[in-house]
This record gives C-alpha cells, sequence and structure tokens, in this order.
C-alpha cells in the first residue's frame, strides 16, 4: 500500500541544495512512497486534510504560526509519521512546543571534520546499518528529551551524542537524524539505508517490530 508523505524541504546554504536535491532523490527511490515536495512552512497546514500519512521536514526557518503548530501536532499525535532531518531541529527556537514534539533542540555544533557513527540500540529491528561508519559532516550538538531512543551516536569531548533517534507523541512516530549537511554525506550507504527505514518506521512500515 502506498503511503503519501508530505515534505518540506527547504535552502539553498543551510541546509545546502546539493544535499537536499540527493535527500530527494534517497527519498523519491524509496518503494512504496509518493511524495508531494514544498518549501513552505505554512503548506503543514495541509496535514489537516487527512490525505497524509507522514511528512518530512528537512530546512531551517525562524517562525513558525500557531495555525501551523497546531496542524502539525494535530497530524502527529493522531498517529501520523514524521522524519526530521539535519537542521530542522535548528528552527523555531522560540517554540518549545516544536521541541516536544520533536524530542530535542540544536544547542551548538562543531566544525566540519569527520566523526565516526555507532549503533548504540540493537532492538530496533527497523535498522539494519550495524557497523561503524564515518561521515564528514557537521556535528550537531543537542538537548534531548530523556524519552527518546537513542540508536545511533558518536563520541565527543563531552560524551556521547546522539545521531539519530525516534520517539512517540500522541500516536504517532518521530525520527529524527542530525546528519546533512553536507550532500557528501547523503551518498553513504549507511545514512541513506538510516533514512529509508527510519521513514519507514514513522510510517508503520519497518520491517520487524516497533521500537
Amino acid at each position: 500500500m502506498t503511503k503519501r508523505v508530505l515534505a518540506v524541504s527547504a535552502g539553498l546554504v543551510h541546509p545546502n541544495l546539493f544535499a537536499r536535491n540527493k535527500f530527494h532523490r534517497i527519498i523519491e527511490g524509496t518503494p512504496g512512497i509518493q511524495t508531494a515536495w514544498t518549501t513552505g512552512v505554512a503548506d503543514l497546514l495541509a496535514l489537516d486534510g487527512g490525505g497524509y500519512d507522514g511528512a518530512i521536514l528537512y530546512f531551517q526557518r525562524k517562525t513558525i504560526d500557531d495555525g501551523t503548530l497546531d496542524a502539525l501536532d494535530r497530524f502527529v499525535a493522531g498517529g501520523g509519521g514524521l522524519l526530521a532531518v539535519h537542521s530542522a531541529s535548528a528552527s523555531f527556537k522560540q517554540v518549545p512546543r516544536y521541541f516536544d514534539i520533536l524530542g530535542g533542540r540544536f544547542i551548538t555544533h562543531g566544525k566540519i571534520e569527520p566523526f565516526t557513527v555507532r549503533r548504540t540500540d540493537t532492538a530496533a529491528s527497523f535498522f539494519s546499518v550495524t557497523d561503524p561508519f564515518t561521515v564528514t559532516d557537521e556535528l550537531y550538538i543537542h538537548e534531548y528529551d530523556d524519552g527518546v531512543t537513542i540508536h545511533y551516536a558518536t563520541e565527543t569531548d563531552t560524551g556521547p551524542e546522539p545521531v539519530v533517534w525516534t520517539k512517540s507523541h500522541g500516536k504517532g512516530r518521530i525520527c529524527y537524524i542530525s546528519l546533512g549537511h553536507r550532500a557528501s554525506v547523503m551518498k553513504v550507504d549507511a545514512v541513506r539505508r538510516i533514512i529509508t527505514e527510519g521513514l519507514g518506521w514513522t510510517l508503520g512500515v519497518e520491517k520487524g517490530g516497533a521500537a
């Protein structure tokens, strides 16, 4: 059964246009997904129409009005899936409710450099990447909820930093992936698999059980 997804993807530099183009190809190449692409945050109001099973956020924006946030909140709490990527966690910094939905907020980032990502959770059968992999990207540092399930992390001077987490919100499922500043990251097979498998889990079409 085809799942319909509304994807808000915007940015020339942050997120990088080339990274977004490669991300689009990953999503478009995912079987069973029909995606409507837009650059406008206000288009999330369409989630109230009942025609979508999931949403994707891959942008950095400063403001979101209450009505649009209400629509996103209702959609996910009602059972919709949400995949948020990279700078989605650095958006709407003055809106605590947005971060309550997402599960965490961006605090800062380091320089672009190589770092190794390791699996931290072995119970979630929907993620198939088990071996460590290295990317060269902008590592985001987050403040995150205790209730999130961390699946992949990297080591920093102050301890492990989550790279992929999942959580529930009402009846809905949310997956956040911090990678995605550079286009080359979207070429890494492990990253591509995590994106498609994370999206599949939010939509309830993962192989295996829930987190």
